[in-house]
């Protein structure tokens, strides 16, 4: 429902037969551990309404080969830190909002430190917790 603001921590730990979410633009923060363990997860987008995803959220989501992230400024847990948000062989997808345009730009990296889409390919630290 669009009175949801957070998924909080662990909310959906080891729901294996989760396969799909569709997070509602209401929330802003994703917890930590929220989906870890969610095997059969395969690809999720994350709205431009969410400014946080917490430490291991994705984390042992084997299937989970891509995700969409839709906020250039959102703070997540690099894969170079000791609590990252997604696994090492999830595609992280940088999908800029233009409005009012249909057409966005998007860029995809793999988790490794890259955060940002336009192009900015080196590390950052600014997104590291």
């Amino acid at each position: 429902p669009n009175s949801v603001t957070k998924i909080g921590n662990s909310a959906f730990y080891d729901c294996e037969n989760l396969t799909a979410i569709k997070i509602p633009n209401s929330v802003t923060e994703i917890g930590s551990f929220t989906f870890n363990g969610c095997k059969n997860l395969n690809s999720i987008t994350i709205p431009n309404s969410v400014k946080k995803i917490g430490k291991f959220a994705f984390k042992n989501c084997n299937n989970l080969e891509s995700v969409i992230i839709t906020n250039p400024e959102i703070n997540y847990y690099d894969y170079n830190s000791d609590y990252h948000s997604f696994d090492h062989h999830t595609k992280i997808i940088w999908q800029e909002q233009k409005v009012p345009s249909s057409n966005s730009e998007s860029k995809s990296y793999k988790s490794s430190g890259a955060k940002k889409a336009k192009s900015r390919e080196k590390t950052s630290s600014k997104k590291k917790m």
